[in-house]
């Protein structure tokens, strides 16, 4: 079973599209390029007397070295009769539960059990009701067996086998014009069967197939086939009509063609007719352009234990290569994360040597324990303050500093000295002031400054100044 069939389609750059029965073949090669798929065909031809082997011997071998060197897929198609599609609505919100839900509501609908089949779903996708819906596919194993085995009679063993009317809607589709798509019918006519699908937009509605090609025999129940196909997919949308397109070799006949068209017309005015380009390889380029581009709608019936050998060991390159680059980056990954942690051991080792450096040299100890260094350091500058004493008191503010600091608050204050004296601990300075409050601010720059100060003023002198007398201590009185 298969959500998604883009798992089981090859990536690849070439692939030869196989439209093969013993009443035509057709083999188209589609190559991806810059500029989107390029086709050229490579057989278009009618096998004599249903030689199909006889018809593609030369091509076979000179394409078999491109195709054993993986170089290019084979693509082909299931025929339609062992096919069938069918769209499923399972009633949950949650697409984990619809994948759970949908394999048991397409076994209701299948008329052979379940297990015995090659199955999977396309599009699943959130309807408007809460509900997930998907396009089903499915096709009998031993149908499936058969197909390939009567492929490999003509020495042909497709790397992708294809829903053939899945992969002519979907190519129908990427060739409209967009006023086209609301809703339109493709006709593949071949020279052995025909496949009708009619739909909107990229989705399928119906599917009619017939395993006898339109002929004049046969038109009128051809006709009531597709008149039903027209009514099961319902009503044209009001402002427009149903295009319907002829495409494969079949459609050559342009006498048939107008008789059925006529016929379709006369029960459904609301239809346009219209033709394919290239319509004898429209298959074959199909099922080549479906795997170069993994359409949303690709599908390959040669899954799980029928899948093609070449394609299981591409899947399985590409898984080793996987796991190798996840492999290289998670190695990548410790190998930086390695690289990160030596370079931090090394900024860590660095410091504490220079730290160990730092207090060897201040301790005078050839040998400093780890962890240790800022204890012994700070014991070492403890036992050698008493030396450093002299040193410190050179550093210290001298006399001239405290004559400089003296003189410039004086100065400032507009003073005069008569008299200093200075002892330890203690100045005294006699002298006179401009006015009283030159005195009081003199005192208060050295109350800020920590000191205690004891002010005395005197009388006035003859020129008006103010006598005084200050002794400043080194430190206020303890309370």
């Amino acid at each position: 079973m298969a959500f998604n069939a883009r798992n089981d389609i090859p990536p690849a750059r070439t692939v030869y599209g196989l439209d093969v029965t013993p009443a035509f073949v057709a083999v188209v090669r589609g190559r991806l390029t810059r500029g989107g798929v390029r086709f050229e065909t490579c057989l278009d031809t009618i096998p004599e007397n249903g030689d199909v082997l006889g018809a593609l011997t030369s091509l076979l071998d000179r394409l078999h070295g491109d195709v054993e060197a993986r170089r290019a897929w084979w693509s082909a198609a299931l025929p339609s009769k062992h096919g069938s599609t069918r769209w499923l609505t399972a009633p949950f919100p949650a697409r984990r539960k619809a994948r759970r839900v949908l394999p048991a509501l397409l076994d209701v609908h299948l008329p052979f059990p379940l297990e015995s089949c090659i199955y999977g779903f396309l599009g699943l996708d959130a309807t408007s009701t809460d509900g997930q819906r998907a396009l089903a596919i499915a096709a009998r194993r031993e149908a499936v067996e058969q197909h390939l085995a009567q492929l490999a009679a003509w020495k042909i063993e497709p790397h992708v086998l294809d829903h053939e009317e899945v992969a002519c809607w979907d190519y129908h589709q990427q060739q409209l014009p967009p006023e086209h798509r609301a809703h339109s019918v493709v006709a593949y006519l071949g020279l052995d069967r025909s496949v009708l699908v009619a739909g909107q937009q990229d989705t399928v509605l119906h599917t009619r197939n017939t395993q006898r090609a339109l002929t004049a025999t046969l038109a009128t129940a051809w006709v009531e086939r597709a008149s039903r196909l027209l009514r099961s997919a319902g009503p044209a949308p009001a402002a427009g009509a149903i295009h319907w397109y002829w495409t494969g070799p079949g459609a050559a006949d342009q006498a048939m063609l107008a008789a059925a068209e006529s016929a379709l017309g006369q029960q459904h005015r609301n239809l346009v007719f219209h033709h394919h380009a290239e319509p004898r390889t429209f298959l074959a380029r199909a099922l080549a352009q479906r795997v170069l581009t993994r359409s949303r709608w690709a599908w390959n019936f040669r899954q799980g234990s029928a899948a093609h050998p070449a394609v299981l060991r591409q899947r399985t390159m590409t898984q080793r290569q996987a796991a190798a680059t996840v492999l290289a980056a998670g190695l990548a990954l410790c190998l930086l994360n390695a690289g990160l942690r030596y370079q931090a051991g090394a900024r860590e080792r660095a410091a504490d040597e220079a730290l160990a450096e730092w207090t060897r040299r201040i301790t005078g100890q050839p040998h400093v324990i780890r962890g240790q260094e800022v204890l012994l350091a700070e014991r070492a500058i403890e036992a050698q303050q008493a030396g450093w004493a002299p040193l410190l008191q050179l550093a210290q503010p001298g006399a001239l500093h405290a004559w400089a600091e003296v003189l410039a608050l004086a100065a400032r204050h507009q003073l005069q000295f008569d008299v200093i004296t200075v002892r330890p601990g203690e100045l005294q300075l006699r002298g006179t002031a401009p006015d009283w409050d030159s005195t009081e601010r003199f005192a208060a720059a050295y109350r800020d400054r920590g000191r205690r100060v004891e002010l005395d003023q005197q009388d006035i002198t003859e020129t008006r100044r103010v006598r005084f007398r200050l002794v400043v201590h080194d430190q206020e009185e303890a309370p």
